[in-house]
Parts: structure tokens; C-alpha cells; sequence
């Protein structure tokens, strides 16, 4: 059962744990905006995903790691009229080492 309102926002929403939770949210009812870096991926988890779970989901292919992301994903979903009710920002990059030292 669905607990927000709007949709879901998934960072690295394309592999992974990212589509993990894509699912598990679409399993129950959430539609979907999905942010990736590879747009090929992302649009073959929207055919997935909404042949599975029969949700809307969006995807914007973005690099999170430039400042100005942020800003054109907000103006994309603004100009779609999306609200966003839960963020799950799972986007990121690996690195090794103790935590004091990094």
C-alpha cells in the first residue's frame, strides 16, 4: 500500500539496488521518476517496469555528479507538472578506506 502522495524519485534508478526498489515501489502503486546517467538502460526498466507493475514512470537521464542536475531535473518534472512524495537517493559512487581517512 501506497503511504506518499506523488511519485517516487529513484537516483540510479537503472541497476542494482536502484531497480531493486524501483520495483519493490512499483509493486506497490508507486509511479516512478527514474535518474540515471545511461538513457538506453533507464528506458529499458520503464518498458519493464510498467509492463510488470502497470505504473507511470519517467526517466530522466542525468549525471548527478555536475551541480546543474539537480536544477534541470527539477524544471523537467515541474514543466510535466510531477510531484515528487518520496525520494530515494541511492545514486553515488564507491570508495574504499577508513571512514576518518576519506
Amino acid at each position: 500500500m501506497k503511504k506518499y502522495e506523488g511519485y517516487a524519485l529513484i537516483t540510479g534508478g537503472s541497476s542494482g539496488i536502484g531497480l531493486a526498489l524501483a520495483h519493490e515501489l512499483a509493486a506497490k502503486g508507486y509511479d516512478l521518476v527514474l535518474v540515471a546517467r545511461d538513457l538506453h538502460a533507464l528506458k529499458k526498466v520503464q518498458i519493464e517496469i510498467k509492463e510488470a507493475h502497470k505504473v507511470d514512470v519517467i526517466t530522466i537521464s542525468q549525471d548527478l555528479s555536475k551541480p546543474e542536475s539537480t536544477d534541470i531535473i527539477f524544471e523537467k518534472l515541474q514543466k510535466k507538472h510531477i510531484h515528487v512524495g518520496l525520494l530515494v537517493n541511492n545514486a553515488g559512487f564507491g570508495s574504499l578506506g577508513y571512514f576518518l581517512e576519506r
